[in-house]
C-alpha cells in the first residue's frame, strides 16, 4: 500500500508540473464578424485586419497572461473573408478548432509575406503551433507556408483550397537570444493561384518550459534568399551552425536541391562545420537559366535532430526592377497598387519587376520611416547581392496639406526615407505616389476649403516640393511624381472615383495610379500598352477581377498618360485645366494616337474640367502634315504642336462651353498624311508663363 500511494503521489505531482509547465494559447484570425472568444469555454486572442498592427499580449486558454507580445513586424495582410468551411470534418484534426475559427480568414498576395513576432519567451521555451486555414469553392492550389524561426527553424505547409479536414503543425522551436521567434506566412512554391492567395485563420500555440534545455542544431539566420544577374560572378556568404547547450558536437554538411533532388550543380558548400564557425555558401549562376531555384542545406550530428535551412536563388533577366513601395490603404486598395504597376510594366514588355511592398493602413511617411520593421525592409527585404532600383513613397491622404498634416515634415520625412534607401543601394531613385482631394461630398467643403480643387492644388504643390528637395539632394532625375491626384482633379473628382467615404479609391482611381506610377519610374506611356482583353495575363486577370474592361483601359489610360511628366508625354501642352479628347467611330480618350481611313467619324472635344476656362474664347486646330513629319513649333512657344499658317480652325466658342466639340467625316483616303489637333484657349498658363494663351497636349491622327 505504500508504494501505491508513494505512486500516486509522484504521479499527481508529474501531474500537476505539467499543467504548470505547459501553456496553451489560441488565437482566431479574420473579419471582426466572426470572433471566437465567448463562443467556447477557452479563452481565444481575436485578430483582424483593424487590430493586427497593434502588439499586445497573448492570453491562455484559461484566460492568465503569458507575457508573450504579439507584434506585426511588416505588412498587413491583403484583407480578410468568411468563405472558410463553417462544417469541419468531424474527427478530423481541423475539427479541434470550431467554426466560428475556420470560416474567417485573413489572406496575403502577389509574392508579398506576413510576419509575426513573439516576444518575450523565456530561453527554456519549447514552442509548437499548429495552423489552421480554409477557403470554400475553389479548384486550384493555394498552398500556404507558415515558417517559424527562433534558435532553430522548420516550415509547415497546408492547402487551405476546399480544405475541411486539415491542418499543419510545427514542432519545438527554441527562440532566439533575445526571447523571440517569429512566424512568416506566404504562398508556398506549390501554389498555383494566379494572385498567389495564402491564408491564416486560427492559431493552437503550445509554449512549454522545460526544466533541462534540449539540444538542438540551428543555424544562425534566417532562410538565404539570392537574387542574381544571368551569368553573374560567383556570389558566397557565409553560414554558422549553432548548439542550444553550449556542447560541440561534430558537424556534418550536405544539400539537396528541392527540384531534382540531387546535389544542386549551383550550389557548393563543405562537407562539414564546427559550431560557431562561419563556412561559404557559394552560388555559381554561369550554367542557369532565368528563373528560380531552391535548394536545402542540412546540418547532421550525433544524438540530435537535423537542423535545415533553405536557399533560394533567382535568376532574373536584366532590367528587371527592385521595388520597394510605402504606403497605406490607398496603395492596399483594389487588391494593391505596387502590384498592378508591376503587372502594367510586365505587360509592356519589361521584366516583371520584383515588387516589395509595406503597406500599414493609416500610416503617414514618419511611420514608414521610424518604426523598425517598415525601416528594416530597406537592408532586409532583398534577396542577397541585391540593390533597390526605387523607393515609392505615398503619405497619408491628408499629410501634404496644411490644415490636416505638416507638410515640412512631410517632405523632411519624405527625404529622409530616400537618404536611408540610397545608404543601402547608392543609385537608388524615388517615386512620390501623389494622392488626392477628398470627393465633392466631403462634409469639410466648404468650411475646411471651398472645393475639391482647392484641396488638391495644396496636395499637388507639396508632393512636387518633396520632388524637388530629393533633386536638390541627389541631383536631377533622382525623384518624380507620379500624379494620380491630378488624374482624378482632370475627371473634375468625379463620384465614381470614391467609395462611400469620399477618401479612399475605386478600381478606376486604383488603375490611375498603377499607370502613373509605371510612367514615373519607366519614363514610357500608358497608351502604348495595348492589353488584348480576349487573352489571360497577371494585367489581364487583374483588371478582369476588379471589373475593368478595355473601354477603362483606354479611358483612364489617357487621364494617366496626361497628367505624366512633359519628358513622357508625345506633345505636351500647358499642363493645366485643360483637356483634350478624340476618337475614331469609337469612344473618346485622351490617349493621343489614333488611325482613321475614308468614311470614318473623327469627333474631338476640349473641356475645362474644373472649370478655370470656362469663361474664355477657346478655339480647335487642327494641322495636316507629313506622318512622320514634325509640324513646325514655334520657338516661343514649345507648348505649341502645329503650325500656325497651315492649320485651321475647326470649331470655336466665345465662352467655353461643357465641351467644345467638333466632328467631321475622313472625305478619302490619305496614306501618309496625319493630322495635328490642339484645344487653346486664350487666357494665361500660370505653369509655362504664357501670358497669351493655355493650351492642350496634341493629339494624331494618322489617316490610312
Amino acid at each position: 500500500m505504500h508504494h501505491f500511494l508513494s505512486l500516486v503521489f509522484l504521479f499527481a505531482l508529474a501531474s500537476a508540473t505539467d499543467a504548470r509547465q505547459v501553456a496553451r494559447v489560441l488565437v482566431d484570425m479574420g473579419t471582426s464578424s466572426f470572433p471566437t472568444d465567448g463562443t467556447v469555454i477557452q479563452n481565444w486572442n481575436d485578430v483582424d485586419n483593424t487590430n493586427m498592427a497593434t502588439p499586445f499580449v497573448l492570453s491562455d486558454t484559461t484566460g492568465a497572461s503569458t507575457g508573450v507580445t504579439w507584434a506585426l513586424t511588416g505588412s498587413l495582410f491583403t484583407g480578410s473573408n468568411s468563405s472558410g468551411t463553417a462544417a469541419p470534418t468531424p474527427g478530423s484534426p481541423l475539427n479541434e478548432f470550431p467554426p466560428s475559427a475556420t470560416r474567417d480568414v485573413l489572406y496575403g498576395q502577389d509574392g508579398n509575406s506576413v510576419e509575426i513576432e513573439l516576444s518575450g519567451l523565456a530561453p527554456n521555451t519549447l514552442v509548437s503551433i499548429t495552423f489552421a486555414a480554409s477557403r470554400i469553392n475553389v479548384t486550384d492550389d493555394r498552398s500556404t507556408d507558415y515558417v517559424v524561426r527562433g534558435f532553430n527553424s522548420s516550415t509547415a505547409t497546408l492547402n487551405p483550397s476546399n480544405n475541411t479536414t486539415n491542418t499543419a503543425r510545427v514542432e519545438s522551436i527554441l527562440p532566439d537570444s533575445l526571447g523571440r521567434i517569429t512566424i512568416t506566412m506566404r504562398a508556398a512554391s506549390a501554389n498555383t493561384n494566379a494572385n498567389q492567395y495564402f491564408y491564416i485563420g486560427a492559431l493552437a500555440i503550445n509554449l512549454e518550459t522545460t526544466a533541462v534545455l534540449p539540444q538542438i542544431l540551428g543555424f544562425n539566420g534566417p532562410d538565404l534568399n539570392f537574387c542574381l544577374d544571368e551569368a553573374a560572378d560567383p556570389f558566397t556568404a557565409d553560414l554558422s551552425v549553432l548548439e542550444s547547450t553550449g556542447a560541440s558536437p561534430a558537424v556534418t554538411l550536405a544539400s539537396l536541391d528541392n527540384s531534382t533532388s540531387l546535389a544542386p550543380t549551383w550550389l557548393t558548400i563543405p562537407a562539414g562545420a564546427s559550431i560557431g564557425t562561419p563556412f561559404p555558401v557559394e552560388l555559381n549562376t554561369n550554367s542557369l537559366a532565368i528563373g528560380t531555384y531552391s535548394a536545402t542545406i542540412t546540418a547532421t550530428a550525433s544524438g540530435y535532430p537535423d537542423a535545415q535551412i533553405t536557399v533560394s536563388l533567382a535568376i532574373k533577366a536584366p532590367g528587371s526592377l527592385n521595388l520597394l513601395f510605402y504606403g497605406n490603404s490607398y496603395s492596399q486598395g483594389n487588391s494593391g497598387v505596387p502590384q498592378l504597376a508591376g503587372f502594367i510594366a510586365e505587360e509592356a514588355g519589361f521584366p516583371a519587376p520584383n515588387v516589395v511592398a509595406r503597406l500599414v493602413g493609416g500610416q503617414n511617411l514618419f511611420y514608414h520611416l521610424t518604426n523598425p520593421a517598415q525601416a528594416a525592409a530597406i537592408n532586409g527585404a532583398l534577396p542577397l547581392g541585391q540593390e533597390w532600383d526605387f523607393v515609392i513613397m505615398q503619405g497619408f491622404s491628408l499629410e501634404a496639406t496644411e490644415l490636416f498634416g505638416n507638410p515640412a515634415q512631410f517632405r523632411a520625412n519624405a527625404l529622409a526615407i530616400l537618404t536611408n534607401v540610397r545608404a543601402h543601394s547608392p543609385n537608388a531613385q524615388a517615386v512620390m505616389y501623389q494622392t488626392w482631394a477628398r470627393g465633392p461630398g466631403y462634409s469639410g467643403y466648404p468650411g475646411s476649403y471651398p472645393a475639391p480643387y482647392d484641396m488638391h492644388v495644396e496636395i499637388h504643390a507639396n508632393y512636387q516640393l518633396a520632388v524637388d528637395d530629393m533633386n536638390a539632394a541627389f541631383g536631377a532625375g533622382t525623384a518624380f511624381r507620379a500624379a494620380a491626384g491630378d488624374a482624378v482633379a482632370l475627371l473634375d473628382f468625379a463620384p465614381s472615383l470614391y467609395v462611400a467615404d469620399q477618401s479612399h479609391p475605386t478600381a478606376p482611381t486604383s488603375m490611375m495610379a498603377a499607370m502613373a506610377i509605371y510612367q514615373a519610374i519607366y519614363r514610357a506611356r500608358t497608351c502604348d500598352v495595348n492589353p488584348d482583353f480576349g487573352s489571360t495575363s497577371n494585367l489581364i486577370n487583374r483588371l478582369t477581377s476588379l471589373g475593368l474592361d478595355a473601354d477603362d483601359w483606354l479611358q483612364y489610360g489617357g487621364i494617366a498618360e496626361r497628367v505624366a511628366d512633359n519628358d513622357v508625354r508625345r506633345w505636351p501642352g500647358s499642363s493645366e485645366d485643360l483637356l483634350l479628347a478624340s476618337g475614331v467611330n469609337s469612344i473618346q480618350s485622351s490617349c493621343p494616337v489614333k488611325t482613321a481611313g475614308k468614311d470614318d467619324v473623327l469627333t474631338v472635344a476640349m473641356t475645362s474640367p474644373v472649370g478655370l476656362y470656362s469663361a474664355t474664347h477657346s478655339f480647335i486646330f487642327i494641322d495636316p502634315y507629313p506622318t512622320g513629319g514634325t509640324p513646325g513649333a514655334m520657338n516661343e512657344w514649345p507648348e505649341v504642336h502645329f503650325n500656325t499658317g497651315s492649320s485651321f480652325i475647326a470649331k470655336q466658342a466665345m465662352m467655353l462651353p461643357a465641351s467644345l466639340n467638333y466632328q467631321g467625316i475622313i472625305p478619302d483616303n490619305f496614306p501618309g498624311l496625319s493630322l495635328r489637333i490642339q484645344g487653346i484657349s486664350a487666357a494665361p498658363s500660370a505653369v509655362t508663363g504664357n501670358v497669351i494663351f493655355t493650351i492642350t497636349d496634341g493629339h494624331e491622327i494618322i489617316l490610312q
